[in-house]
């Protein structure tokens, strides 16, 4: 469901599953440059909100961190569908935004040396 959630700087729209007794499980990373980069909000948190008269959510405390480990890239456009559909192939969670940033999210079972995969070519230069 989408929420709408303010993190200081103004309410945002947030994908998010309702787990019960205040508690949701986000479905998205924020968007860096637009979040407190000392506590950012991770795909698979689960954290506690409370929601105001307006219906726009606040963060009370983060119950669980996400159990995944989060890699971030800023890929050459032409790589980037390259590249998700490999994720994709392999079972790993991504995100995409801004055409080139690339979230990639691993189960502690699973890696993956993107680097080595693209070579040279990964970064926007």
């Amino acid at each position: 469901m989408e929420i709408q959630l303010d993190r200081g700087e103004g309410a945002g729209t947030y994908l998010v599953t309702a787990l019960g007794e205040g508690l949701y499980r986000l479905e998205m990373t924020e968007v860096p440059f637009f979040f407190d980069p000392d506590s950012p909000l991770r795909l698979g948190d689960v954290v506690e909100l409370a929601e105001d008269a307006d219906g726009v959510f606040r963060v009370v405390r983060l119950v669980e961190p996400s159990p995944y480990r989060m890699e971030s890239y800023c890929l050459r456009r032409e790589n980037v569908a390259r590249v998700l559909e490999e994720a994709d192939r392999r079972g790993i969670l991504f995100e995409n935004y801004f055409g080139g940033w690339v979230y990639l999210h691993f189960r502690s079972d699973q890696s993956w040396d993107l680097r080595a995969w693209l070579g040279n070519h990964l970064f926007e230069s």
